[in-house]
């Protein structure tokens, strides 16, 4: 049975919800030490060489426009599409490594999970003339896994920049339908990666804003072509890009 991505996508970004809030009620009830002879209402980077938090963010994705490129008939043909302002949302479990610090950076590696979809605006098809396609609809939804790496820049203040990327899967369903009940639709799975610049503001000694811009490629998506009777008419790939703005909370859980 087919998965919808953004049924995928929901369902893990609840999953870390919920462990963060768990985890977040057994800190709160531990008033005790622990095994670096601290006390929980310490802030949680004092005198550990680590620390995990968890982060759930959401935002605007702009993605970019597609041309995908495939063989129709032995010839060359293209499908080009522009996309409306979509969404983007998602949640990340990591760790703070403050014993590996370098210099004025911390390292932070983390697991995230994210949902974009954005719908379709104007699709032309090089194969039936130029200009844009009647009747363009449809959209492009992405679940990505990414394994991230990044740095924060220390200011011994609320205020840290930080930077890094990520690499890892992302599971694309593309629906796009044009001119008299064409259709481009596939689901694939595909390499992806992501670099990421932003800030966090600490608000608590366990709570920060943030606030980040992300581009993410997904590599070598296939989609195949149907014309309006169903019959498979050839098979289409291209990458697909896309810059998001994320607003979001972090929460030191350790």
């Amino acid at each position: 049975m087919m998965i919808n991505p953004m049924t995928k996508g929901l369902g893990v970004g609840a999953g870390l919800i919920a462990l963060l809030a768990v985890t977040a009620s057994v800190q709160a009830a531990d008033l005790g030490g622990n095994e670096f002879g601290l006390k929980d209402d310490l802030p949680p980077s004092v005198g550990r060489p680590y620390g995990i938090y968890g982060t759930i963010f959401g935002g605007v994705n702009f993605t970019d426009e597609s041309d995908f490129d495939g063989l129709l008939g032995g010839a060359t043909e293209s499908v080009n599409a522009d996309f409306d302002t979509g969404y983007n949302v998602g949640g990340a479990i990591g760790g703070v490594w403050h014993s590996a610090r370098i210099g004025g950076l911390t390292p932070r590696t983390e697991i995230e999970v994210s949902y974009s979809e954005a719908d379709a605006d104007t699709i032309n098809f090089t194969g039936t003339g130029p200009g844009n396609e009647a009747n363009p609809a449809g959209s492009v939804s992405s679940t990505k896994v990414f394994a991230n790496l990044l740095f924060d820049i220390n200011t011994q203040s609320n205020f840290t920049p930080y930077f890094g990327g990520g690499i890892g899967v992302a599971f694309t369903e593309l629906d796009l339908s044009y001119g008299p009940g064409f259709n481009l639709n596939d689901d694939d799975e595909s390499f992806a990666f992501q670099l990421i610049a932003g800030a966090a503001y600490k608000i608590s000694d366990r709570v920060s804003l943030t606030l980040d811009g992300r581009y993410t490629s997904i590599i070598d998506v296939d989609a195949d072509r149907f014309a309006p009777d169903g019959t498979l008419t050839g098979n289409f790939q291209d990458d697909i890009d896309d810059f998001s703005i994320n607003g979001g909370l972090r929460i030191s859980l350790y």
